[in-house]
């Protein structure tokens, strides 16, 4: 894996020099929360007024209103700062600019590069801002009485496995960038592929709704979607960081992680070698 190292370290230097950017996300990110928690504060609150009981004794599908609030925050955090690869973007451009056969042909594994370089892009943010904002925030919502730790014993356990469960969600993110990435093989242009990536990943993983509330009428579709590989990119983590699941829920959250990695990893080997016997590089 020596070898590799040197794209690990491209990936941290290429996020040092876009920190102005990263700047900006950042302050979009916050803008963000801030307009989340008043969003479910509106909605507890019309709750709490048609039920005739106090607004922190409302509960909405396992959530009251100061868990929603906590979940949301780090939520927010997590998706800002683990999911930085542009790798569907590399492939793209390599397939435009007529790169994507010399790196083919390179005497290195084309997909174990674009998986360091995320690595390396997500781990910059990670260590620097995801850090701080983590302790920041747990520190604030436990001091709040937001988020209560009744053990501390579980309380490592759980930071354990968050940390895992956050590795994955960077390997399993970047797995699916690769297989919407070996996609634009196929089309001219990898903005569609990009939009249906986002609102495939933004809406099935709990990142813009907890998918407990996957729920219409009799039919509890929350069930079905907390097993595909998008909830190990947000909600997992999260309900792990925030003290939402069990012993057993968090190894069971490892090992799917762990199972749709090994799934994409085989669909992108196969898929990508059928792609790459049919390169047309626009331009030549």
């Amino acid at each position: 894996m020596k070898k590799y190292k040197p794209f690990f370290r491209a990936g941290m230097i290429n996020f040092l020099a876009y920190r102005f950017s990263l700047l900006t996300w950042l302050i979009v990110t916050a803008l963000q929360v801030v307009c989340t928690v008043f969003l479910w504060l509106a909605v507890f609150k019309t709750s709490a007024e048609y039920q005739h009981i106090d607004i922190n004794e409302v509960v909405i599908n396992g959530f009251t209103l100061k868990s929603v609030i906590v979940y949301f925050v780090f939520s927010n955090i997590f998706s800002f700062i683990t999911f930085g690869s542009d790798t569907m973007w590399n492939i793209n451009e390599d397939i435009r600019e007529g790169k994507i056969a010399v790196n083919i042909i390179k005497p290195i594994s084309y997909r174990i590069r674009l998986l360091f370089t995320a690595l390396g892009t997500s781990f910059g943010p990670t260590l620097i801002f995801g850090v701080p904002l983590y302790i920041i925030a747990y520190t604030v919502f436990v001091l709040t009485k937001m988020l209560i730790i009744t053990n501390i014993w579980m309380f490592l356990f759980n930071i354990l496995i968050f940390i895992i469960l956050t590795v994955l969600a960077m390997i399993l993110s970047d797995s699916i960038q690769f297989f919407f990435g070996v996609l634009c093989f196929y089309t001219s242009s990898a903005w569609g592929l990009s939009m249906l990536k986002n609102t495939i990943t933004n809406f099935l993983s709990g990142s813009l709704l907890p998918l407990s509330f996957f729920k219409f009428g009799h039919f509890d579709l929350s069930k079905i979607v907390q097993y595909l590989p998008f909830a190990g990119l947000v909600q997992n983590p999260i309900l792990v960081l925030i003290n939402q699941s069990t012993i057993n829920q968090s190894i069971h959250y490892v090992g799917l992680s762990l199972a749709w990695i090994i799934i994409f990893e085989i669909i992108n080997k196969l898929s990508f070698m059928r792609a790459s016997k049919a390169i047309t590089v626009q331009g030549g």
